[in-house]
């Protein structure tokens, strides 16, 4: 199986990766071709990890791993010929296919540039309380769990009332999963899973929050956004979940959507249940 979807393989305003811990490339979209320029050795099989500038690769490797499961997020160069390439803002992390990456150009350019250790442990007290917790991660997807998404949504409504920015949360069912179960076994049904959460991973922005909230149903939370804004995203997923093909199936798994906009003053599990209440109209 392709690890990145048909969908994303021409894009070149997104950067797309999956590598090897080695640093051996082995899958890419267009934008990360581009990266790479033209000649020998700058393909797929390649090793690649000489073109990060920032972070390094290596420090990459080291890492250790947030909540959600990235291994890194924010401020991202590669080089391009003999320099640094422009400012890219994305995320990197760990998942059955390898070393994925995506990162898209940021339109600003005051953008603190710290090294990997800086960014996951020494920026801020807030950072630190966001190292890794196994308790907030969930085993099958590497996304975050319940847990994490109850508490980014918390975190997110109290910025709402400080800052008074919207945000949106959207909810992925994936409708049979029993019947998945029943014919591929529990195997199958966690490779089923897996793939959904590196797909909404792959899809969502670096700063939104993705989770598995139940055995086969995922959330997204979306800061600083609000439900036109969101409805456009969730229609762009969809294209992609509903043409995946995620092994062992033989044909995309059926999904249903269901979003819901926060309002001021209401509780996180009022939020989750006018979103499953949108899941099933």
């Amino acid at each position: 199986m392709r690890a990145i979807s048909p969908d994303l393989q021409p894009l070149t305003s997104v950067v797309i990766a999956v590598m090897g811990a080695d640093g051996i490339l082995l899958e890419a979209n267009a934008g990360f071709m581009r990266l790479l320029g033209q000649g020998p050795g700058r393909h797929i099989g390649a090793e690649v990890s000489a073109y990060f500038s920032l972070p390094a690769f290596a420090d990459i490797v080291a890492s250790q791993p947030f909540p959600n499961g990235d291994v890194y997020r924010g401020a991202m160069r590669f080089r391009e010929g003999d320099a640094d390439g422009p400012l890219y803002r994305g995320r990197v992390w760990r998942s059955a296919f390898g070393l994925c990456l995506q990162a898209e150009l940021d339109p600003g350019k005051a953008v603190v540039e710290p090294r990997v250790a800086e960014a996951q442990v020494r920026v801020t007290p807030d950072r630190e309380e966001r190292r890794i917790d196994p308790g907030s991660t969930d085993r099958v997807t590497g996304i975050g769990n319940r847990a994490w998404l109850e508490l980014a949504m918390s975190r997110e409504a109290d910025a709402v009332r400080v800052g008074g920015f919207p945000f949106c949360l959207f909810l992925v069912r994936l409708d049979r999963f029993e019947e998945v179960v029943a014919r591929h076994g529990a195997a199958g049904g966690d490779k089923v899973l897996a793939r959904f959460g590196y797909l909404l991973r792959l899809l969502t922005r670096p700063n939104d929050v993705t989770a598995r909230s139940e055995a086969h149903e995922f959330a997204v939370l979306l800061p600083h956004t609000n439900i036109a804004q969101a409805a456009s995203v969730v229609e762009r997923v969809g294209k992609v979940l509903k043409a995946d093909v995620p092994e062992p199936l033989a044909g995309p798994a059926a999904v249903r959507f269901g979003m819901a906009e926060f309002r001021d003053g209401e509780e996180a599990a009022v939020l989750l249940a006018r979103a499953r209440a949108a899941l099933r109209s």
